[in-house]
C-alpha cells in the first residue's frame, strides 16, 4: 500500500463509520407510534336486558358487577330504542351506525334501512339494501388506524361481517390507507356465550383491539323461551354478571388497558309478556317493557354514580314514561346513540350523517388523535399496540317507569385510587389472589342445561369484595339436582329444546385477518 494513501483510506473510513453510526442513532423508529398512548372502548350489547330487572336484583346485592357500573359510572334505567320499531336487528344495526331505522330529523337518507328480524341471506349487506354506503363504529375507528374486533353469539352479525370486509368496506381515506376491511377480529359463535368469552378474554390479553364491540344473546333466548318475568331469567341475568365480572377481570389484570378503558353498555331491545302487533315491526315499539332500555357508561373522567340525563344536560330529556317519537325537540338518550359515544370516548369523530349523536356532554368529545402509521402484519389483529381501550356494552332493554336513584352503594363500594373488582365467574374458574385461571368452557349442551333449570336448581351466588388491585374468581356451587330431575320443573321439553337452540348450529365463525389488499 502507498504510503501516502494510507492516511486518507484511515479518514474515508473513520468517515464512513460516522455515517452509519448516527444513521442508526437518529433513524426514525417503527415501534415509537406503537408505543404512544391509546384509547380502548368495549362496546356490548346484552340483548333483552330489561332495567325493572337489573335495578331490583342490583339493589338486592345479587348483581356486583352491574353494581359496579352504577357506583363508578353514568347511568340511566331510561333510555329508550328505535321510535319506529322493537326489533333486534335494526335496533342492533342503530347501535352500530347511530342511525334510525328510517329517514328521521327531516335529514335525507338519515336512515340505515334495515327494517326485518329475518336471517340475512349469504350476500346482504347494509349498503346493497339501501342503496348507498352505510358507515359504522368500524369504519371510523380502522380508518383512524386502531384496531377493531366484533364478538357475537348471533348469526344475523353475518350481515355486519359482510358489509364491513374487504369486497364491501368503503376506501380508507384518513391519512395512511388501512384497507378496505373494517373488522380486524371477527368471532360469531352462535348461542354459545363461554366460547365466545372464552376467544375474546384470549385475544384481548394477547392483542387488545380498540374499539371491542360484544354481543349477548341469553337474555333474549331465556326471555322468549320461559318468558320475560321468570325466575330463569333472573338467574340468567346473575350468570351474565358473571361474564360483565370478566370484562372487568380483563381490564384490570392488562396494564395496557387498566385506566384507559371505557364500557359503554345498553341493549337493543328490552322484552314483554304483552303480545303486541305492529304494522311495521310485529314487535309492539309502544309498549314500555319494550322501549325501556338502560344505558351505562363507565371509565376515567366518568363522573361517579351519576345519572345520565343530568350529565349530558339540555341535549336529552329524559321521557319519565311516555313513548317518544323522532318529532319532539328534545329527545331522549337512545341506544343508538352508543355508537357516537363509543368513538367519541376513543378521541374519534362522530360517523358522518349518524343523527344518533346527542350524547355530546356524557361521552366527552375527545380531540381526534393523530393517527399512526403501523407497520402491516400477517395477522394484523394479534399485533399489539399500548392502546387504551373503551369497551362499549349494549343491552336489552327493561321497563323501569321512572329513574330513581339507585342505593348501590352498599352493593359495592366505591374505589379510591385503584377500583375493587367484584367477580362471579359463569364458567369453571380456579381461584386464585393474582390471576383468574380459565379452565374448559363448558360444552354447549351442558351449559343450556343448566340455563334451562337455573330457575329451580341455582342458588344465587354472591361475591366476595377483594383487596384493592387483587382478582378474585368465585366458582360457582355445582346444581343441587340432576338434569332428569330438572327436567321434570321446566316446561315439557324444556331441557332438550334449550339445549337444542342453544347449541351452535354451525361451525364457530372465526375470522383474523391477513395484509390488506388493494381492490382494483
Amino acid at each position: 500500500m502507498n504510503a501516502a494513501n494510507k492516511p486518507n483510506k484511515i479518514r474515508h473510513l473513520f468517515i464512513a463509520t460516522c455515517i452509519i453510526y448516527w444513521g442508526i442513532i437518529f433513524a426514525p423508529t417503527p415501534q415509537i407510534a406503537a408505543t404512544a398512548p391509546q384509547s380502548f372502548v368495549f362496546h356490548l350489547n346484552i340483548s333483552g336486558l330489561r332495567p325493572r330487572d337489573l335495578h331490583a336484583l342490583v339493589n338486592m346485592g345479587k348483581l356486583p358487577n352491574f353494581a359496579r357500573l352504577h357506583t363508578q359510572g353514568a347511568w340511566t334505567h331510561n333510555a329508550r330504542i328505535d321510535a319506529d320499531t322493537a326489533f333486534w336487528q335494526p335496533n342492533q344495526i342503530a347501535m352500530l351506525t347511530g342511525r334510525p331505522m328510517l329517514t328521521r330529523f327531516s335529514i335525507p337518507n338519515s336512515g340505515h334501512g334495515w327494517m326485518s328480524d329475518a336471517m340475512p341471506d349469504m350476500y346482504a349487506t347494509l349498503h346493497r339494501h339501501a342503496d348507498r354506503y352505510i358507515a359504522s363504529t368500524f369504519d371510523i375507528a380502522h380508518d383512524y388506524g386502531l384496531k377493531t374486533g366484533l364478538y357475537a353469539t348471533d348469526q344475523r352479525y353475518t350481515l355486519i361481517r359482510n358489509s364491513f370486509n374487504t369486497a364491501n368496506g368503503a376506501a380508507d381515506t384518513v391519512d395512511h390507507d388501512d384497507g378496505f376491511d373494517k373488522i380486524d377480529v371477527y368471532i360469531n359463535y352462535h348461542h354459545d356465550t363461554a366460547h365466545m368469552m372464552e376467544d375474546l378474554s384470549a385475544n384481548i390479553n394477547n392483542a387488545p383491539t380498540n374499539y371491542t364491540f360484544v354481543q349477548f344473546h341469553d337474555l333474549s333466548t331465556i326471555g322468549i323461551i320461559y318468558g320475560w318475568d321468570s325466575q330463569a331469567y333472573k338467574n340468567t341475568l346473575i350468570y351474565l354478571d358473571g361474564w360483565l365480572g370478566e370484562i372487568f377481570n380483563l381490564i384490570q389484570s392488562n396494564d395496557i388497558l387498566n385506566g384507559n378503558t371505557s364500557i359503554i353498555l345498553t341493549t337493543d331491545r328490552a322484552g314483554s309478556e304483552i303480545n303486541g302487533i305492529e304494522e311495521i315491526d310485529g314487535v309492539n315499539p309502544l309498549d314500555a317493557l319494550n322501549y325501556t332500555v338502560p344505558f351505562f357508561v363507565w371509565g376515567p373522567g366518568i363522573p361517579q354514580n351519576v345519572d345520565l340525563y343530568l350529565l349530558n344536560g339540555s341535549n336529552t330529556s329524559n321521557p319519565g314514561t311516555r313513548y317518544i317519537d323522532y318529532d319532539a325537540l328534545t329527545q331522549p338518550i337512545r341506544n343508538g346513540n352508543s355508537a357516537n359515544c363509543a368513538l367519541n370516548r376513543l378521541g374519534l369523530p362522530s360517523i358522518p350523517g349518524a343523527a344518533l349523536d346527542q350524547l355530546s356532554h356524557a361521552c366527552g368529545k375527545a380531540p381526534v388523535s393523530q393517527k399512526t402509521q403501523t407497520p402491516v402484519t400477517i395477522a394484523r389483529p394479534i399485533q399489539q399496540t399500548p392502546t387504551p381501550i373503551y369497551i362499549l356494552v349494549t343491552t336489552t332493554p327493561m321497563l323501569q317507569p321512572a329513574e330513581t336513584p339507585m342505593p348501590v352503594a352498599q352493593a359495592l363500594p366505591v374505589p379510591t385510587s385503584a377500583p375493587t373488582t367484584l367477580v362471579v365467574q359463569p364458567s369453571n374458574k380456579t381461584a386464585t389472589n393474582t390471576q383468574t385461571v380459565n379452565a374448559a368452557p363448558p360444552k354447549p349442551v351442558q351449559q343450556a342445561a343448566q340455563m334451562a333449570v337455573v330457575s329451580a336448581a341455582a342458588p344465587i351466588q354472591k361475591a366476595r369484595v377483594a383487596a384493592a388491585r387483587t382478582i378474585v374468581a368465585v366458582t360457582p356451587t355445582p346444581l343441587a339436582k340432576s338434569v332428569a330431575n330438572m327436567a321434570k320443573a321446566t316446561p315439557s321439553g324444556g331441557v332438550s329444546t334449550l339445549a337444542a337452540q342453544l347449541k351452535p348450529i354451525a361451525k364457530p365463525i372465526t375470522e383474523v385477518k391477513v395484509a390488506p389488499k388493494t381492490r382494483p
